[in-house]
């Protein structure tokens, strides 16, 4: 058969969903928790199994489901999830694609934050991270989900301290009432939030540090940083144990899907027009246009387009929006 399998648990994993859909490629998509599955709109040739899986599970799933080829499109902190995906395909012949999130906003290695930014601090995980903030003063806002929230509540100098953003589901609701975590100091929100939003919550709590993983673009990791700097409060980096280049973009993965199934998967394009406008009159929609796309097209009035890389379109964007020198572009991707 030629049904694809997607571990999802991002939202990489919901827009490659939606992309077979559109283009008639059957898939079975794999989320372990209840809000994951409703978050899943529905779609053409898609199926949603919903329940975490151990090594043995997983493999008599995929051998039960009869599918051309695996996509890891996990969080790139479920390293022991993609790892157990890799396992159950041992002898196999299905292919295993890792679709890799982008984690490339700023440069991250504690070389250069010791040289350069005195408001960021890397830590390896979770515990160095609690440790840390052991010794320090001040409400910290935990960023990081529900997963390593014991890891900060066992600690009794951070417990009192911490307000946490959450998924708005019921296991990370459990999860927070299980670690001691009290109603006012949890925030149920689905992302992503936009540098304003955290900003407004960095001084409604009277935060001093923000804890964050270097979790990419579709993360929010970008405006959490700049909302740190911009209300001059420390941020705290967990940084990303996924090695860079281990994985495939978006467009490598719908090419090698394609190639798989022999089937042609269509670029799909968005137009998004800014008028007169700034960079706060931009659509959340736009906004995640911008970000999911692959390819830039800058069209100009007077200058005609002008092709631009995902590295520098979105600062690019920004400075024109604001300037008030740019008036739209058709993004590809």
């Amino acid at each position: 058969m030629n049904r694809i399998v997607i571990f999802s648990g991002t939202t990489e994993g919901r827009m490659l969903a939606q992309t077979l859909s559109e283009n008639e490629i059957h898939c079975i998509v794999s989320v372990a928790t209840e809000y994951g599955e409703s978050v899943m709109p529905e779609m053409d040739g898609v199926t949603v199994h919903k329940g975490r899986m151990d090594l043995e599970e997983m493999q008599k799933f995929i051998t039960q489901s009869e599918v051309a080829a695996v996509v890891d499109a996990t969080h790139p902190f479920a390293t022991a999830v993609s790892e157990n995906i890799r396992e159950s395909l041992k002898n196999t012949e299905i292919p295993y694609i890792r679709l890799q999130r982008e984690t490339s906003d700023i440069a991250l290695n504690k070389d250069t934050i010791q040289e350069n930014r005195s408001d960021v601090i890397l830590c390896s995980d979770a515990t160095e991270c609690a440790d840390f903030l052991s010794f320090t003063d001040g409400n910290i806002l935990l960023t990081t989900g529900s997963k390593d929230l014991a890891t900060y509540s066992r600690k009794e100098t951070l417990k009192d301290r911490l307000f946490v953003r959450v998924l708005p589901g019921l296991e990370s609701l459990s999860l927070c009432e299980k670690n001691g975590i009290c109603g006012k100091q949890i925030i149920a929100m689905q992302g992503p939030f936009s540098l304003e939003m955290n900003r407004a919550l960095i001084r409604q709590f009277d935060i001093k540090y923000l804890v964050t993983k270097e979790s990419g673009r579709t993360g929010g990791f970008l405006e959490k940083i700049k909302a740190a700097g911009a209300e001059g409060i420390t941020a705290c980096v967990i940084g990303n144990p996924e090695k860079q280049n281990s994985g495939d973009t978006f467009t490598q993965v719908c090419r090698k899907i394609s190639e798989i199934t022999g089937k042609t998967i269509k670029n799909q394009i968005a137009l998004i027009g800014t008028g007169m406008g700034n960079e706060q009159t931009l659509t959340m929609e736009a906004t995640e246009k911008i970000r999911e796309a692959d390819t830039f097209l800058e069209q100009n009035g007077c200058s005609g387009q002008q092709k631009m890389s995902r590295q520098s379109v979105i600062p690019t964007i920004l400075q024109r929006i604001s300037s008030r020198s740019w008036t739209g572009y058709p993004a590809a991707g």
